[in-house]
C-alpha cells in the first residue's frame, strides 16, 4: 500500500498548478480549522494540510519532494520486479554448508575502499572507470549516499544534467541533513523550476546583460581609438593601456554575473569542487587559464574529445571568453596602438578572471 502523499492530503493531482493547490488548501482550512471542530482527528488532519501546503506551495521544496516520491516509487517497483516466486518445499536433507558472507563492517570497508578508488579515478579524468566502480558499490548497497553523490558528479561532468540531479536527490534521501548534497542538488541548472521562477531570474538578469553589452561595446571602441600605451608594462603586453586592463576585467565580471543570474551555468561551487571537497577538473583548468587562457581551452578540448565529456557549464564559459577575446583582437587590428596579437594571446586571461569573479559574486543572489 502506497503512503499518503501531500497531494493526497490536499486532494489535488501531482500536476496541479500553484493556484489549484492554493484553492484546495483554503477550502480544506475552512473545513478542518480547529476553531470549527476541535476533535483530535480534525486537528491532526489540519496539521497535515498545513504541512502539505508549506511544501507544495514552494517551487523548490515541491521539486525536491517530487524527486523523493519518484525515487521511492522506483524502489518499490524495482523490489516488486526482483521478488522471487515462492519455492516448492524441498525434501528434508542435511543442510548444505553455509557460505561465508561478508559482515556489515567488511562490506562497509570494502565499499569505502572502492569509493576512494573511484574518487581517485574521477580526479584523473577516468570517468568510465570511476562510474563502473561507483555502480558496483551501489549494487552492493544502494543506500550509500556518498556513492550517489559521486555518481552525480560523474554524470554532471558528462553533461547528463537529469541523471546528475536524480542521483543528488538519492544522496539527499539517504543523508537528508548533509548540506553538501543539498548544495549540489540545488546548484544544478534548475530546469525543474517553475516558469514564474524562471521569469524572475530573467528579470534580474536584464541589468547585468545590458551592462555587459555596454562595457563590451565601450571596450571595443576604446581598443580601436586608444592613443598611448601604458608605461612599465611587461613586453608581452607592452602596447596595452591601464584602461584596457580595467575594462577587460570589468567586462568579464559583467559577463560572469549575467551567466550566473540567467542560470546559463551551474553554481561555481558545484563546478569547481567535487562532492568530497576535492578540486574538480574545471578548477584545475581554471588555474591553467590564469596563466594562459588559450592553453586551458586547448587542454579542455583535447581532454573532452579523448574522454568524450563536454561539461556544459565549462564549455559555455570558455566559449564566451574565447569569443570576447577574439572580438577584442579584431578591434585591436583596426586600431593603431594596441597590438592585436598581444590582445588575442593574453586578453583572455584578464577576461577569464573577471568572469570567474562575477560568477562567484552573482551566485550569492541566485535563488536556491
Amino acid at each position: 500500500m502506497e503512503e499518503r502523499t501531500h497531494y493526497d492530503v490536499l486532494g489535488v493531482p501531482e500536476t496541479a498548478t500553484r493556484d489549484q493547490i492554493r484553492a484546495a488548501y483554503r477550502k480544506l482550512v475552512l473545513k478542518y480549522h480547529p476553531d470549527r471542530s476541535g476533535t483530535k482527528a480534525t486537528t491532526d488532519l489540519f496539521v497535515e494540510i498545513v504541512e502539505a501546503y508549506s511544501v507544495l506551495s514552494n517551487p523548490t521544496r515541491r521539486a525536491n519532494y517530487d524527486a523523493v516520491l519518484r525515487i521511492r516509487r522506483e524502489q518499490r517497483e524495482s523490489a516488486r520486479r526482483v521478488q522471487p516466486p515462492p519455492e516448492a518445499p524441498k525434501p528434508e536433507s542435511s543442510p548444505p554448508p553455509r557460505e561465508r558472507t561478508a559482515s556489515p563492517s567488511e562490506t562497509e570497508r570494502r565499499c569505502a575502499v572502492q569509493l576512494n578508488e573511484a574518487m581517485a579515478a574521477f580526479s584523473r579524468g577516468r570517468l568510465d572507470r570511476a562510474e563502473a566502480i561507483v555502480r558496483q558499490v551501489l549494487r552492493a548497497d544502494y543506500r550509500i549516499a556518498l556513492a550517489h553523490a559521486i555518481l552525480g558528479d560523474i554524470l554532471r561532468e558528462r553533461g547528463d544534467v537529469k541523471g546528475a540531479e536524480t542521483h543528488y536527490a538519492y544522496a539527499i534521501q539517504f543523508d537528508p541533513h548533509n548540506p553538501t548534497y543539498q548544495r549540489r542538488y540545488y546548484g544544478m541548472h534548475p530546469h525543474r523550476q517553475s516558469s514564474q521562477s524562471r521569469g524572475r531570474a530573467a528579470d534580474r538578469s536584464v541589468l547585468p546583460m545590458l551592462v555587459a553589452a555596454a562595457i563590451t561595446l565601450f571596450c571595443l571602441g576604446y581598443i580601436v581609438f586608444a592613443k598611448e600605451p601604458a608605461a612599465g608594462l611587461p613586453a608581452f603586453v607592452g602596447t596595452w593601456t591601464v584602461g584596457l586592463l580595467v575594462m577587460l576585467f570589468l567586462n568579464g565580471v559583467a559577463m560572469g554575473a549575467a551567466l550566473s543570474l540567467t542560470e546559463a551555468v551551474d553554481s561555481c561551487d558545484v563546478v569547481m569542487r567535487t562532492t568530497t571537497g576535492r578540486l574538480s577538473r574545471a578548477a584545475a583548468l581554471g588555474i591553467v587559464a590564469v596563466v594562459n587562457f588559450w592553453a586551458a581551452a586547448v587542454l579542455y578540448l583535447l581532454l573532452s574529445i579523448i574522454q568524450d565529456t563536454f561539461t556544459p557549464t565549462l564549455t559555455r564559459v570558455l566559449a564566451l571568453v574565447g569569443l570576447l577575446t577574439s572580438c577584442y583582437s579584431v578591434a585591436a587590428a583596426m586600431g593603431e596602438v594596441i597590438s592585436w596579437s598581444q590582445t588575442l594571446l593574453w586578453g583572455g586571461n584578464v577576461v577569464y578572471l573577471g568572469v570567474l569573479g562575477g560568477w562567484i559574486v552573482a551566485d550569492a543572489f541566485r535563488e536556491p
